[in-house]
């Protein structure tokens, strides 16, 4: 708990005549400084010399939590005056009804005439502002901005088996950092949450009891923090579940018979699913699917769907199709584009900000990467050689992208990442596990905000066996979590106060 002293005050004693005249001389100005100056409590965080008052603005209908608000400050003007450390380690946010410390970090280099701040907002009523504090001063602290190393951790041991598909969407984000991992054990879907960026996880039974195997689940999250579950049994009936701020809604069926259920939403919150269906093809519900009697078939002969909404609500679409093939279309404006051909298997699909579609594959020479620039397919680029159990994609804000795999008949998860410079050389990251899967599926667009792309790195979750036990397990390279603003926050901050002309 960090340590405040607050304003003291005094009465002054004098006669009646005295006290009469100083309430008409200073009535006035008390009463507007009531009414102008901060509501929260007048308190000082004790060994620092600055501060300022921030004030963030929620225009939104609803309470924001844990939301990111970004602000920019001259911190190279005030280390040249003296008031601020030169690595900026002194920096500190507080909330002052509580009297805690608010996450922080730095977007980039200190020392800089616009240096980004970024603060993990507290609880902000709908319709209303929220005023927080900006320390700095303090040539003692220790540096507390928010840095996240490797780390790789135990999520929950799976007790039943564990049924799969690296098609589909297994791991997401929310807007305000939360993070969320579906998993088919046994006869049940379960969905795992951490509040703390992967260090503890809670989990909760997101399918009715049955006696079907329950598996292949995918989930996607909205704009207002919604959870969307998709999933099938062992009889080919597919399932969707929702879970908002109230709870869980009605678990509902798809259809009776379909398979491997892939899911998107777009900016408006419109869910779209396709799924294998009868006789192996392929079929797509969009939008409000449940007001529909019939889904669309849209190819023949297809299995593993994977999907990938696009900045301009554009939904691309890859698939394994008979006879060693992949099939690629696109959803434009309300109209599915012509078929595409490549040879290859287990396709998955993923879409940058420049509308590049990047697709990772299967085939007999190994792992294969392509990507797709307007029309134009660009050559192939082979990753791995040797024969993969399983693949995921992703991407982050400066558009690389991450390919991690491991290979059959052996344990460890392996890395390649694409920068400005080209692909890396091999990276093995974990000794023992399997079954990665990473967070490459892009929320939907609200303000300009997309809220499920990293600024920069990757995390996946992962299946381990340790001591005859199979663990779900975390991982996350260093990487910035948060990387968005909070859509609907303004801020604002007052002139800077000086400890100074704070009465103790």
């Amino acid at each position: 708990m960090p340590k405040f002293f607050s304003k003291g005050s005094s009465t002054t004693l004098g006669t009646i005549i005295i006290i009469i005249l100083v309430v008409i001389l200073v009535g006035g100005i008390l009463i507007y400084q009531l009414l102008t100056e901060d509501s929260t409590r007048d308190v000082w965080l004790e060994s620092w010399e600055y501060r300022r008052l921030i004030t963030i603005q929620n225009l939104r209908d609803k309470e924001v939590l844990n939301y990111p608000a970004v602000l920019e400050i001259n911190t190279s003007a005030l280390i040249k005056e003296g008031k601020m450390a030169s690595d900026c380690r002194d920096i500190r946010f507080t909330d002052p009804e509580t009297e805690r410390f608010l996450e922080h970090w730095i977007e980039g280099e200190c020392d800089t005439k616009n240096t980004k701040l970024w603060v993990q907002a507290p609880a902000i009523s709908a319709n209303s502002q929220k005023t927080i504090h900006l320390y700095y001063g303090n040539e003692a602290a220790e540096d507390k901005a928010l840095s996240l190393s490797a780390e790789d951790s135990v999520v929950a041991e799976i007790t039943g088996k564990a049924v799969l598909s690296d098609n589909q969407t297994r791991y997401a984000r929310a807007l305000n950092g939360d993070l969320y991992c579906v998993m088919s054990q046994g006869n049940a879907i379960y969905l795992f949450q951490s509040k703390d960026k992967g260090k503890t996880w809670q989990r909760e039974k997101v399918s009715v009891d049955s006696n079907a195997r329950q598996m292949y689940p995918a989930i996607e999250l909205d704009s207002s923090h919604n959870i969307n579950i998709v999933w099938q049994d062992e009889n080919s009936r597919l399932y969707y579940r929702q879970k908002t701020a109230e709870g869980w809604a009605e678990m509902k069926t798809i259809i009776e018979k379909g398979s491997s259920p892939a899911i998107a939403i777009d900016m408006y919150n419109n869910m779209h699913v396709v799924y294998t269906g009868e006789e192996n093809n392929l079929y797509y519900w969009p939008k409000n699917f449940f007001n529909r009697e019939d889904p669309l078939k849209i190819a023949e002969k297809a299995i593993n769907p994977s999907l990938a909404m696009g900045s301009r609500d554009n939904l691309s679409l890859a698939y394994a199709r008979e006879g060693g093939l992949i099939g690629f279309r696109q959803l434009i404006n309300g109209e599915w584009s012509q078929e595409e051909t490549i040879a290859g298997f287990n396709p998955i699909i993923a879409v940058d900000f420049e509308e590049t579609i990047h697709l990772i594959y299967q085939t007999g020479s190994g792992l294969v990467y392509q990507k797709k620039i307007s029309s134009d397919w660009s050559q192939k680029e082979v990753l791995d050689e040797a024969e993969q159990d399983s693949i995921s994609l992703a991407l982050d804000k400066q558009n690389n992208v991450y390919v991690v795999f491991s290979r059959r008949h052996e344990s460890g998860i392996y890395l390649r990442q694409k920068g400005s410079d080209g692909w890396n050389e091999r990276e093995k990251i974990i000794d023992n596990g399997g079954q990665p899967s990473l967070i490459r599926a892009r929320q939907p667009e609200a303000e300009n905000v997309y809220s499920n792309i990293p600024r920069q790195g990757f995390s996946l979750t992962y299946l381990a066996e340790e001591k005859g036990i199979q663990n779900l397990r975390f991982y996350t390279a260093p990487f910035t979590v948060y990387q968005t603003v909070g859509f609907g926050l303004t801020i604002s901050w007052q002139k800077e106060q000086n400890i100074k002309g704070f009465s103790k």
